[in-house]
This record gives structure tokens, C-alpha cells and sequence, in this order.
């Protein structure tokens, strides 16, 4: 559509070629894939994102990903002189301002900005192969294969320690509270309780940002290994490839279920976003330490 483009705003101090702090990759995809689908179904050219970050916190806490996420997305869209021109002399409008309206061409250069986490998946639940679509062509090609390296043969189990909080109690993670850790004898019980039902080792590959130290307990269970190597986006692929996920309390698990159509295992009070079709045929619920294997997990890895 004439003089109409889409901008990304992905949160931090942007200052064009690079951002200060901001939020993870999780969060950060949220305003990216509402932007790509708006752009898609209007025809509207879309203004390169800046994805270059530095946060402090990872350097302060000796993380070993740093969370810059350089050299991972390769946009053809407007970038370097032109995106500073029509982020200069253009109109600005907020997507907000288009809810229930009509668009129409613009004699004036016009940017809709798209920022912030909204409502998640709410809005894009119906535009997954679109969102797929585009994250994919925007991947560098080594981090595809870095997936690929890490594909799951069976579960996948994803646990996001780093800067997370400890919660107190688990009483908090079940009345809904996000950004902390979960239990790590809970991954272990669902593992073993699957196992037990199926009766059989199943491989289980863990992805976590957490030392080996923190993650001895399960990693000395037999048949459990760790990915290593991996970057990021390329973690978040991986545990789209597993036949099950087994979820941190994290929009990173969030979007690997999203785009893989993978059944998912949520810790009680964390599943908050329903993604499946009936017809797909997929759990996506949340299960405690006692609680039953459902069968669409068992039909799944049978």
C-alpha cells in the first residue's frame, strides 16, 4: 500500500543500528510477528527490525548466551540511510489507531509502530504459517543447522534458570507468578512417570541456560543428555522439532510450542495461552507431580 510501512519496535533504547537492555527473544518475537502479519495481509513494506542488542545484566551475571542476538536475522527490508529517512519525515501512527479502521494510501510517508508483548499469541494464533514463514526466511542459515544439530529424537524438556527469580514457595509459580524457575525435581517426576507408563527409556534432550552444576539432577538420569552449542533462535527451533515439550515458565517454550505444533507439558499456573486447534489433535495442558499421562501424549510417543 502507497507510503505505508511497518516498524517494529522491539523495546530498549533503539538508536538504529543497535539497542540498550530490553526484553529477551521470547518477548521481543511478540511485536515482530504482529508487525510481519499486518504486513503481509496489507501488502505493506516492512522497515528492518534492530535486533543488535547489549544488556548489562548478562556480562554482570557471567551468562554464557549474552543475548546480543547479532548475526542471527537477515532482513531485505528498508535498513541503514533509508530506514533512518522514513523513520525521520514519516507520520506516526500506533497500531492501536488502526483497531476496527480501515486503511487506506497516504499522500505523507506513514509508519505504524508495532511494540510491546499485547496479547501474546492471542492475536497471531491464527497466523502461525505465516509467522513460520517469515521467521524462517529471516534466519541465517547456520543457525537452521544449529537446530538441525540439536534435534530431539523424542522429548524435549526446556529450563530457564539464568535470570530468572527463585520463587519462594511453588505456591507462587501456581497462582500465576512469571519470570522464575521452575522445580527441577518436577521435570524429573513427569519424565519418569512418562517413562514408567510407556515402559520405555525415552530420550530426553534438555535445553537450558543453567550450569551443569544446577542441572545435575537431572542430567544424571539415565537416557538424558544436554544440547550444547546451540544460539538462541536456534534452541528455540530445536524444541520445536521434539515430539513433546516439557515447558519453562518462558514465552522462549511458549513460541517453540507455537511454531513447532508440538504437544506441550505446562507447570500448574503457567499455562496461560491456549494455541491448538481442536482438529490438531495435540495436548497442550498443564500436569502435577501425580497427575495421569494423558493419552494424546502416550498416542504421541508411541
Amino acid at each position: 500500500m502507497k507510503n505505508i510501512f511497518v516498524n517494529v519496535k522491539l523495546s530498549g533504547l533503539d538508536l538504529l543500528g543497535f539497542r540498550i537492555g530490553g526484553a529477551g527473544l521470547g518477548n521481543i518475537l511478540f511485536p515482530w510477528a504482529r508487525g510481519v502479519v499486518f504486513a503481509k495481509k496489507h501488502n505493506i513494506k516492512k522497515i528492518n527490525s534492530t535486533w543488535t542488542t547489549f544488556k548489562f545484566g548478562t556480562y554482570f551475571r557471567k551468562e554464557k548466551d549474552k543475548r546480543t542476538y547479532h548475526n542471527i536475522f537477515l532482513e531485505n527490508n528498508f535498513k541503514g540511510f533509508v530506514k533512518v529517512f522514513y523513520l525521520l519525515i514519516s507520520k506516526k501512527i500506533d497500531e492501536k489507531e488502526l483497531e476496527n479502521k480501515s486503511l487506506k494510501p497516504k499522500l505523507f510517508p506513514t509508519v505504524i509502530n508495532f511494540s510491546g508483548m499485547k496479547n501474546q499469541m492471542m492475536d497471531i494464533r491464527n497466523d502461525y504459517e505465516i509467522v513460520k514463514k517469515e521467521l524462517l526466511n529471516i534466519i541465517r542459515n547456520k543457525h537452521v543447522l544449529l537446530s538441525l544439530k540439536n534435534k530431539p529424537q523424542a522429548i524435549a524438556v526446556h529450563i530457564r534458570l539464568g535470570d530468572f527469580d527463585i520463587p519462594n514457595n511453588e505456591k507462587e509459580i501456581r497462582d500465576g507468578k512469571t519470570n522464575c524457575r521452575l522445580p527441577l525435581q518436577w521435570y524429573i517426576q513427569i519424565i519418569n512417570n512418562i517413562r514408567e507408563k510407556t515402559s520405555k527409556n525415552i530420550n530426553v534432550l534438555v535445553f537450558s541456560d543453567g550450569s551443569d552444576e544446577e542441572l545435575l539432577d537431572i542430567l544424571s538420569l539415565n537416557n538424558v543428555r544436554r544440547a550444547r552449542g546451540g544460539t538462541a533462535i536456534a534452541d528455540m527451533l530445536s524444541l520445536s522439532y521434539a515430539q513433546l515439550l516439557i515447558a519453562s515458565n518462558s514465552t522462549f517454550s511458549l513460541w517453540s510450542s507455537y511454531l513447532g505444533r508440538v504437544s506441550t507439558i505446562w507447570f500448574p499456573g503457567t499455562h496461560r495461552t491456549k494455541l491448538f486447534f481442536k482438529e490438531e489433535n495435540l495436548f497442550e495442558g498443564e500436569l502435577d507431580y501425580k497427575d495421569a499421562i494423558p493419552d494424546k501424549i502416550l498416542s504421541v510417543l508411541k
